[in-house]
């Protein structure tokens, strides 16, 4: 089982929609973590469709943290089902696809600098306890935000995200090359690698977009869907038969696919040297 952080270092290329795709569709149980402190959850308002209160978040769990320590239940404690209809799945343990929501504000995320370590530990202990995957959705980062980039040098694996321009990979090279740099220093450069987000006014392919962030080997492409928007970013509701599903977003869904493939079979590559 593993840690996977997503980010972007430039725009807002799709970051979350694409990770909770992923996760609804992950072979394995996984916990899902908004760590962007910039913002409040974009899912429990948006996927989620507000279906639960906002008690479970990033400011009761460092709460949790001083008073229970940094362990496997305390983590868990925080989480919510990751469901449009979360009362459904409720104390089903057979239902492991969790959300672990934001900081309710900005605010409330100042003053927290040693919090993203203690995140990281007790993520950490959730998966090797539960045998979880954790997908941490870092947001917007660069290396100038040292207390949060331990969630990316700790993680297994590291993806960063951005729309398939030469604008974004022109201003997203300096934070990949110092991205890499740092998880070089932790004696696991190869967990960095990259994937693009078709952009409907710009298509450049990977091969060109490669050239100017060749630290991060690009695993695949997302096609532009606002049928994918309209569910997984904004709570439309999700068809309830898998066919009628697969119809409405077939390509979506299937490039998806390709991605958990391609994730999975980079983690088998670097797992032995991160553990």
């Amino acid at each position: 089982m593993a840690i996977i952080a997503y980010f972007s270092t430039h725009g807002a290329p799709g970051v979350t929609m694409s990770t909770v795709a992923l996760a609804l569709q992950w072979p394995r149980p996984v916990a899902l973590v908004e760590a962007d402190p910039a913002a409040p959850s974009a899912v429990l308002p948006g996927f989620m469709r507000g279906a639960v209160k906002y008690e479970r978040n990033m400011t009761e769990l460092a709460k949790s943290f001083d008073a229970f320590g940094l362990t496997s239940e305390t983590f868990f404690h925080q989480l919510i089902p990751l469901a449009q209809d979360p009362a459904r799945f409720a104390g089903d343990a057979r239902y492991r696809k969790y959300l672990l929501p934001a900081f309710p504000s900005p605010r409330a995320a100042t003053g927290h600098e040693s919090f993203w370590n203690n995140l990281l530990i007790s993520a950490r202990a959730f998966e090797k306890t539960t045998g979880s995957d954790i997908f941490l959705d870092v947001g917007r980062i660069t290396t100038r935000e040292k207390h949060r980039m331990v969630l990316l040098t700790g993680a297994d694996l590291v993806v960063a995200h951005l729309s398939a321009t030469l604008v974004d990979a022109w201003s997203s090279q300096e934070n990949i090359t110092r991205i890499h740099q740092a998880l070089e220093e932790q004696g696991n450069p190869d967990a960095l690698c990259a994937v693009t987000h078709q952009n409907p006014a710009v298509d450049f392919t990977n091969d060109e977009l490669s050239l100017l962030i060749p630290d991060a080997p690009i695993l695949t492409r997302l096609p532009f869907s606002q049928e994918a928007s309209a569910i997984f970013s904004h709570g439309a509701d999700i068809p309830a038969s898998p066919k009628k599903l697969e119809k409405k977003l077939a390509s979506y869904q299937k490039s998806i696919g390709v991605y958990s493939a391609k994730l999975q079979g980079r983690l088998e590559h670097t797992l032995p040297t991160t553990r």
